[in-house]
């Protein structure tokens, strides 16, 4: 055993990375994400978040739930702390995330941008959006609640925002009130 964590909900499977908070996602036994990093903007440098542990905090028959806690720490400088959440619902086929930031420095933050890379298995193939179907490679942004840019494209969001590819779907709560953001 190497202290990794990992569980299922019967159609879906989480690994705990080794220093990232998520090493694998898996669907039917078949690999959806690769990995997921965290990573803060500050100042124009990049701080990567490091995983420190990771425990389930609720596990019943129909739901559990785990906690990835980590850090972010540059060369000299700790810029906070993270407690990603992953909660697994039986025979579902999602994961629901919920990631919290802490500043527990001593000092104020001036955050730029938060990182949340998903890792895919292969390229993304037969992308959906609300606004329907969109060649690779993706460039997404949002600078206003009800107006998206994919491709250089710009698109009413007048409903949930997703994205649809071959091997799944990310669906983001409240997308359209948390601008301004980007998807690639």
């Amino acid at each position: 055993d190497d202290g990794s964590l990992s569980i299922s909900s019967g159609k879906v499977s989480l690994e705990q990375g080794a220093g990232d908070p998520v090493g694998a996602i898996s669907y039917r036994g078949k690999a959806a994400f690769t990995g997921l990093q965290l990573a803060l903007e500050v100042g124009g440098k990049v701080i990567p978040g490091t995983n420190d542990n990771g425990q389930v905090i609720d596990e019943g028959p129909f739901h559990s739930r785990l906690v990835m806690e980590g850090r972010f720490e540059g060369l000299d400088t700790s810029y906070g702390t993270y407690a990603l959440y992953c909660s697994l619902y039986k025979d579902l086929p999602y994961i629901k995330f919920w990631l919290r930031y802490f500043n527990d420095t001593t000092k104020p933050q001036s955050l730029s941008q938060l990182n949340f890379t998903l890792t895919l298995p292969a390229p993304l193939e037969d992308i959906t959006l609300p606004h329907g179907t969109i060649e690779p490679p993706l460039v997404l942004t949002q600078q206003q609640a009800d107006v998206y840019q994919a491709n250089g494209d710009s698109h009413v969001l007048d409903g949930p925002f997703y994205l649809q590819w071959s091997l799944g779907a990310l669906v983001v709560k409240d997308f359209a009130q948390l601008h301004p953001k980007g998807l690639q």
